[in-house]
């Protein structure tokens, strides 16, 4: 049996054999996007040549076919790098400031399988519904691999009461970690009290942090803590596991500019693309301030 793969410019071409009528199965190379695969049954003849044959039939599901249409999605990946910076900052009598940065850069692998695109474009009431469901994706991913983490803690106050502040403790430690998990999506975001519009929004949500193995596992990396000691004027030296834990499902804080260009993407996704991020937030006391920065690239 002969199986031809189209896309309507190039071909490729298989052999299959079929024994005492039963079934069969190929292994052939599909092209992105649509794959054309008309069927031609040959027989084998005693002397090896090869000749058309009519007696046979090929059929699914009980019906008669003569090839099959399928839509082969290629394999994306992506690269998610996500910066998290937060400022405290205390008053009065034990006055200081603190800020903490943590970094992820991930390997991610792509799936648009799983995509609510077709049953959000019915209705905008499928839209609200879908919306309030914790995976209505366009997309979404994990990661394939280590992933590298970086963090970083500094803190300065005053030093038995005397200013200025200086340095009183700090942290720095990065390495990849093989069990670290990452998972993000792009998803619908559900509709603000009074908003009657029928506008959609989509915001990245991303989910990472390490095993609970981590309290235990002694080879897992460590980073470098120091502390100032006033009264001796020296510095104490510490180790500390590398991790950080990221929760983020904030339609105000990674947010997509365009849900017309997303969607189109998503429902034909064809070419590289990359979106960035970038979003300050402060408490309603003023006292802490979150930076947050993000890439995601996806390519396929």
């Amino acid at each position: 049996m002969l199986v031809t793969c189209t896309n309507g410019l190039e071909k490729r071409e298989v052999h299959a054999t079929i024994k005492n009528d039963s079934n069969f199965t190929f292994d052939i190379d599909l092209f992105d996007g649509i794959n054309a695969l008309p069927i031609t049954l040959k027989w084998l003849t005693e002397k090896g040549k090869e000749e058309y044959v009519t007696k046979y039939k090929i059929r699914t599901k009980g019906k008669k076919v003569d090839g099959f249409i399928l839509n082969c999605e290629p394999q994306w990946t992506g690269v998610l790098n996500f910066t998290r910076t937060t400022t405290t900052i205390t008053s009065g009598s034990d006055t200081s400031v603190c800020v903490s940065t943590a970094e992820i850069n991930a390997n991610i692998n792509i799936d648009f399988g799983g995509s609510k695109l077709w049953y959000i474009k019915q209705s905008h009431e499928n839209a609200v519904t879908c919306s309030e469901f914790d995976n209505c994706y366009l997309f979404s991913g994990k990661n394939n691999g280590a992933v590298s983490v970086s963090v970083s803690d500094e803190c300065k106050s005053d030093c038995e009461g005397e200013l200025p502040l200086i340095t009183m403790s700090k942290s720095q430690g990065k390495a990849n970690l093989p069990e670290y998990f990452v998972s993000i999506g792009v998803s619908l975001s559900p509709w603000k009290e009074g908003d009657n519009s029928t506008d959609r929004r989509y915001h990245l949500k991303i989910h990472a942090g390490s095993p609970i193995s981590i309290h235990t596992d002694p080879d897992w990396p460590t980073g470098k803590a120091e502390s100032y000691d006033c009264l001796t004027e020296e510095w104490n030296e510490s180790s500390f596991k590398i991790d950080t834990y990221i929760d983020l499902d904030d339609p105000d804080i990674l947010s997509f500019p365009n849900a017309s260009e997303l969607e189109e993407f998503t429902d034909l996704p064809s070419s590289s693309k990359t979106w960035s991020f970038t979003k300050t937030t402060v408490s309603e006391d003023g006292l802490t301030t979150t930076k947050y920065s993000a890439t995601l690239s996806v390519q396929p």
